[in-house]
């Protein structure tokens, strides 16, 4: 699998590592910053461009992978489809529906494949979590907490921006755990906001409640995935892909050794 790397920042950076573990190959790499772009080029002996324009033009390949501001999203993506090309965009794909449905069609129409990139469903903690949900039993609430340092030093506008940019991450983990479809017309979402960068989400799709709290604030920072069944309760730590399945019933023995053990099982 040949790929192109549009953007050179952070998140292209580990679009480039994830490419080559999975063994595909890195081809080229396009940033309007030319150093930059010729960095991550050279560690993926890769050439370097400029344009995502010079980089089709002059290079055969398979896969785009957009990891630039979502501003210049919709542009970029058109582009590497109308060159039939697949797309990995990082989320969310643009700034609203309306440009979204357009891309997908386009896409569509030339059966091409134009994917945003959730990658937590597929991190090894919550594999685990998945393959355990017989262990769990019949699943009855999910939840998302996060405390980012992502919006340091940032205005009240760039906070809330990061906060709604996290909030599809758990959509996705809601989709993988639930047998109803996300976008079911009877599932219940709301959203409040106690400040810039304090979000908090909650829904219900069936039987199954979901709960997301996001603060860019609060601290320590983390990232975790909670999965409460009836018999069993699952955790995944996203940060660092582990996950813990923490059973036991109601029982006097279970609360008093909980102090002890639950240190031991997050170490």
């Amino acid at each position: 699998m040949r790929a192109l790397i549009v953007g050179a920042g952070l998140m292209g950076r580990w679009h480039a590592h994830a490419l080559k573990k999975a063994g595909g190959s890195v081809v080229g790499v396009i940033d309007v910053d030319g150093d930059r772009a010729r960095q991550l080029a050279s560690a993926s002996s890769a050439v370097a461009h400029t344009t995502l324009t010079d980089a089709l033009d002059t290079t055969p390949v398979d896969v785009v992978h957009v990891c630039t501001p979502p501003a210049s999203h919709e542009a970029l993506i058109s582009e590497a489809l109308e060159a039939e090309c697949h797309v990995i965009a990082e989320k969310p794909l643009t700034d609203d529906p309306a440009s979204t449905e357009r891309l997908l069609d386009q896409a569509t129409a030339t059966g091409l494949t134009l994917t945003p990139v959730h990658q937590f469903p597929f991190q090894r903690g919550v594999r685990r979590l998945l393959d355990s949900q017989n262990d769990l039993g019949a699943i009855r609430s999910l939840a998302g907490n996060v405390c980012s340092a992502g919006a340091d030093h940032l205005p009240d506008s760039e906070r809330d921006r990061i906060a709604g940019e996290i909030v599809p991450h758990f959509r996705a983990l809601t989709a993988a755990f639930v047998t109803t479809p996300i976008d079911d017309p009877a599932a219940k979402w709301a959203c409040s906001r106690s400040a810039p960068g304090e979000w908090q989400v909650s829904g219900r799709i069936s039987d199954v409640s979901v709960s997301i709290a996001i603060s860019m604030s609060t601290r320590p920072t983390r990232n975790e995935w909670e999965v409460r069944g009836t018999e069993a309760t699952g955790r995944a730590d996203l940060f660092h892909g582990f996950s813990v399945i923490d059973r036991g019933g109601a029982s006097r023995t279970n609360k008093i050794l909980r102090p002890v053990t639950l240190p031991i099982r997050y170490g």
